[in-house]
């Protein structure tokens, strides 16, 4: 019996426990669930909260979030230190007050627009110094903001300084020629648009390379230096001024008439006939200005180029330091001038020159001193060119030193031949004395 009833208690008590079990199940399954959701809601938020500080300490990126007043939350170490301010001074403070005025007010039209922005570059100004964020966002429910941004100062930096090299001179701080043509092309935008004519004005200095030759390179940088800022003072503001390379320069000058070309020309020659003074001592270089106007002679910019080229050419030709302008003729005169070095180049390629020997008389003696070597070209289908024409022709080229040690191989190959002892004189070019092969061939032509 006494077992029986211990069994009906243990009955009891289990149905009991059963019955507290479905109510538990039926009455407090919210709170369990509830229970249950906060927990893993708090540990997913902790979870989050390391992933996001792991984020910041490796990353050049932070986190920002704004209320729907533009205020900043609570800011993390890495804004803190991207910013160079205090956190009490970040949190609560106006986002829009680190950036730039113009930056502020394109970032406050991003705001009020409402809708997810990525990747805006904008300018910052901390402490006195300009600085670079790239800003990404996305609008919150409470009509705030949250997102992620990162310093870019370093890589936009290093993009200008790419930009500065591709786009100016490094030594004058002048635009190049990319830049110049650049201009020349929206300028002739404007020609076919609205009409605006414009001048080109292509600048190269005399005797520069003499200058670097006696002085060295240092002191033909200074000088270059000091022909830009006078350039600068003599065409304003309102000019384009560039360094098209070595010591040519070039100017464009927007909506400037004939007259008013004729005189900025003549101001540019009178200002390089100035001298300047390197390592205590006045230089005199000078310089020679060819111009060519715009639509007159051309809008495109390549033709307008070589037609002010052409007029710097027809000016150092007729004596330099003076200014050119582009006149219809020079184009015919400079493909006369390129069939010339053409017909030369071939000529000398194919020994189809000649070198004669005009005797030099002693006149106490009467008898025949020496022999002076002259060269001469029998161009086909225009005959005997005169040496003034063809060895100046060389000269501007470049040819004349394998001309000249053409003829001086020549010369001794001839005079190997003759019985007598006599002495050859051989003409040399300015340039010839100055190239360090000259003696090698001197050499070479004797031993042979």
């Amino acid at each position: 019996a006494g077992h029986a009833w211990t069994l009906s208690v243990t009955l009891l008590l289990a149905g009991c426990i059963m019955a507290l079990q479905r109510f538990a199940a039926n009455s407090d399954a919210n709170f369990v669930c509830r229970h249950i959701s906060a927990a893993a809601l708090a540990d997913a938020k902790e979870t989050m909260g390391v992933l996001l500080q792991d984020f910041e300490s490796h990353s050049n990126d932070w986190l920002w979030r704004i209320d729907a007043r533009g205020h900043l939350g609570p800011v993390s170490q890495r804004f803190v230190e991207a910013s160079a301010l205090p956190a009490d001074i970040l949190e609560g403070g106006s986002l829009l007050a680190l950036f730039a005025p113009e930056d502020a007010r394109h970032l406050e039209d991003l705001l009020k627009q409402h809708q997810p922005f990525h990747d805006e570059v904008l300018r910052v100004q901390l402490g006195g110094h300009d600085g670079w964020w790239s800003l990404s966002g996305q609008p919150t429910a409470d009509g705030g903001w949250r997102g992620v941004c990162s310093d870019v100062t370093r890589s936009r930096d290093a993009e200008a300084r790419i930009a500065y090299v591709t786009e100016y001179d490094s030594l004058t701080d002048l635009a190049n020629r990319a830049m110049l043509v650049r201009q020349l092309e929206a300028a002739q935008e404007a020609v076919e648009l609205r009409c605006e004519g414009f001048a080109l004005f292509v600048i190269d200095l005399d005797n520069f390379k003499a200058l670097n030759d006696t002085q060295g390179h240092p002191a033909g940088d200074a000088f270059l230096k000091v022909v830009a800022q006078r350039l600068r003072d003599c065409v304003g503001p309102n000019a384009f001024l560039a360094r098209l390379g070595g010591d040519e320069f070039a100017v464009m000058a927007r909506d400037m008439l004939l007259d008013e070309a004729v005189e900025l020309a003549d101001l540019i020659v009178d200002a390089l006939l100035a001298p300047v003074v390197l390592n205590g001592k006045e230089v005199l270089a000078g310089g020679s200005v060819g111009v060519a106007m715009a639509p007159e002679n051309g809008a495109d910019p390549a033709v307008l180029m070589m037609n002010a080229e052409l007029a710097l050419y027809r000016a150092k030709a007729q004596g330099r330091g003076c200014a050119r302008f582009f006149e219809r003729g020079m184009v015919q005169d400079a493909q006369v001038r390129a069939d010339l070095e053409t017909d030369l180049r071939n000529a000398l390629a194919t020994d189809a020159m000649d070198v004669y020997f005009q005797p030099l008389v002693n006149t106490r003696t009467r008898k025949v001193a020496a022999y002076e070597t002259l060269l001469r070209w029998n161009r086909p289908g225009y005959g005997l060119v005169s040496p003034l024409v063809f060895i100046s022709c060389a000269e501007e080229t470049g040819i004349i030193v394998p001309l000249g040690d053409w003829v001086i191989r020549k010369a001794i190959e001839e005079a190997s031949h003759w019985r007598d002892e006599v002495t050859v004189a051989i003409n040399l070019s300015p340039a010839q004395m100055k190239s360090p092969s000259l003696i090698a061939t001197v050499v070479g032509a004797l031993a042979a």
